[in-house]
């Protein structure tokens, strides 16, 4: 397991130094920028007002930018491997690097993910220790840096009112309260120009050629015309982008109703609860990046050894469509980002079974959540 983590963190270093990410140029832009006269007035295009915090943090190091991103995204995953052990047991421990070594190895110390990743998971620990209170705190805290954390808001909701009997509208009135304030309010102050622009670069974007809707459009219509916009290559199609873009927002909103129901009847653990609404999530919205699997990575750690096999082979999938399979479109005679999108498809597909069989009760081996209470006052 140490040896496991030491080449990870090594890996991760390795990258940075020679192989230096687009991405963590950007951020590397938007931190020169805020600190820019007037400073704190460009805040990111695309990103939530509170990750500039991040990008901040390796311009404190002596050391080159990509290379204090890479050490202080290293020294996060460290005290996370610490802690899970102490909280999770070792055996979470050693999954949680071999899922996220299968499915970002390339990706996890060039991205931000990380982050919102454990704020998540912390979210969880505090909601099965009954913390509500910091479970709302955390969950704040990563939905200021990259929203998805906000899907275990009724989830909390939920679980405290069957086991106190109340619905507490007041911490969910306190959480949306201070998560706008954090997400809109400071950039607000500064440039207000800027306050939406995340909703507003998110709102415009095409669909990814990595989600499930590209890569089931592969299959059916291999002709799709491809463009470069907003940091990603997109699919140019209105079936795409308004059919089955919009089918697929209703079919997320449908399901993630059916999870908090099912959750309300106290079906699922907490973890195969998250990991539904997460994945759920993923597979049906319009942007699918390689590094959105960081975010499964403390959940399906933590799921049954029975299905281990089946998320490896996601992990695994994730990685073949991104790096390599990119990488093959430049390198191998007669691949094209038509297969790209076709291998994306299938990879999501298995990840739609994986929820599924999360779903039946095959996904974790915690024993599950007390049912219902019969009235408010049992």
């Amino acid at each position: 397991m140490v040896l496991l983590a030491c080449l990870t963190v090594a890996i991760g270093i390795l990258r940075a130094r020679y192989l230096p990410s687009v991405d963590v140029s950007e951020y590397h832009r938007y931190a020169e920028s805020f600190v820019t006269r007037p400073i704190g007035t460009h805040w990111p295009r695309e990103y939530p007002a509170m990750a500039m915090g991040l990008f901040l943090l390796p311009m404190l190091l002596p050391v080159s930018y990509p290379l204090g991103w890479a050490l202080v995204t290293a020294g996060l995953l460290v005290s996370l491997l610490i802690y899970g052990g102490r909280i999770e047991g070792p055996t979470w421990v050693t999954r949680f690097l071999i899922f996220l070594d299968l499915g970002a190895i390339y990706l996890w110390a060039s991205r931000y993910d990380l982050w919102p990743a454990a704020f998540l998971w912390f979210t969880l620990l505090a909601a099965e220790r009954k913390r509500w209170g910091s479970a709302w705190v955390w969950m704040a805290l990563g939905t200021a840096l990259k929203w998805f954390p906000v899907v275990l808001a009724p989830l909390v909701l939920i679980d405290e009112w069957r086991t106190t009997g109340r619905w507490r509208w007041d911490r969910l009135l306190v959480f949306l309260g201070v998560t706008a304030i954090l997400l809109f309010g400071l950039p607000a102050l500064t440039n207000p120009s800027q306050a939406l622009s995340p909703i507003q670069y998110s709102w415009r974007r095409p669909t990814e050629i990595e989600s499930t809707v590209a890569g089931l459009l592969a299959w059916v219509h291999p002709s799709v015309h491809l463009i470069r916009s907003f940091g990603s290559l997109n699919v140019q199609s209105a079936i795409a982008n308004h059919g089955l873009g919009l089918g697929f927002l209703l079919l997320g909103v449908g399901l993630e109703v059916l999870v908090w129901k099912g959750w309300a009847a106290g079906r699922w653990s907490w973890t195969e609860a998250a990991i539904l609404a997460v994945g759920i999530l993923i597979i049906t919205s319009k942007v699918y990046s390689a590094q959105y699997w960081i975010w499964m990575v403390p959940l399906v750690a933590r799921s049954s050894p029975r299905f281990s096999a089946g998320w490896a082979v996601v992990a695994a999938l994730t990685t073949a469509v991104y790096p390599i399979s990119w990488l093959a479109v430049h390198w191998v005679t007669g691949w094209t980002w038509t297969d790209v999108m076709r291998l994306a498809g299938i990879r999501d597909v298995l990840l739609g079974w994986g929820l599924w069989r999360t779903a039946q009760g095959a996904g974790t081996s915690e024993p599950h959540t007390p049912p219902l209470p019969t009235s408010l006052s049992s």
